[in-house]
């Protein structure tokens, strides 16, 4: 967590900064699992513990629902600390940023395509600044030999390329 914190910054108060909040965030994700002998934490009190610190307690900032599920210490260590990430964002360019600006965390059950059922967590922002994103197709997959992360850009924004080479049709994956 350190070394990640700081491979963004070269301040050493937004450093100090940074990762306090990223420990008050896994202390948050303790804090429940303690509560419940490390059984396991609930996924609506995850989201508001987490988010606390970003929009202050009882604001109505957050939109917070879904049925009443306990996801184990390994989910909910690394769920608040994603949480955090996406709340993080939030404040310094998105909804959190502004005064109007609103996240809704919801969660429900679905199934894959072969019939699995599945917990999904959506985050959504609304209200605060436009959103810059460049009319990029991103994906991001966690295959178990390692994470793959791609970007599609419009040619419009491409400043320059060697003319010599071709622009090929489609990538090989």
């Amino acid at each position: 967590m350190v070394r990640q914190t700081a491979r963004s910054s070269n301040d050493v108060a937004v450093l100090q900064t940074q990762l306090i909040q990223r420990l008050q965030s896994m202390s948050a994700s303790h804090d429940l699992l303690v509560a419940e002998d490390w059984a396991g934490a609930s996924i609506e009190e995850l989201v508001r513990a987490v988010l606390e610190p970003f929009i202050g307690e009882g604001s109505d900032a957050l939109d917070c629902n879904g049925p009443s599920i306990f996801v184990n210490a390994t989910a909910a260590q690394n769920l608040g600390l994603a949480l955090h990430e996406l709340a993080t964002n939030a404040a310094k360019y998105g909804a959190l940023s502004t005064t109007s600006g609103k996240v809704k965390v919801d969660w429900s059950y679905t199934h894959d395509e072969s019939g699995d059922r599945r917990l999904v967590i959506r985050w959504a922002e609304q209200g605060g600044p436009p959103v810059q994103a460049l009319n990029a197709v991103v994906a991001y997959e966690f295959p178990e030999e390692g994470v793959r992360w791609s970007i599609s850009l419009p040619m419009e924004f491409v400043v320059r390329w060697r003319s010599e080479q071709s622009v090929p049709a489609a990538a090989p994956t």
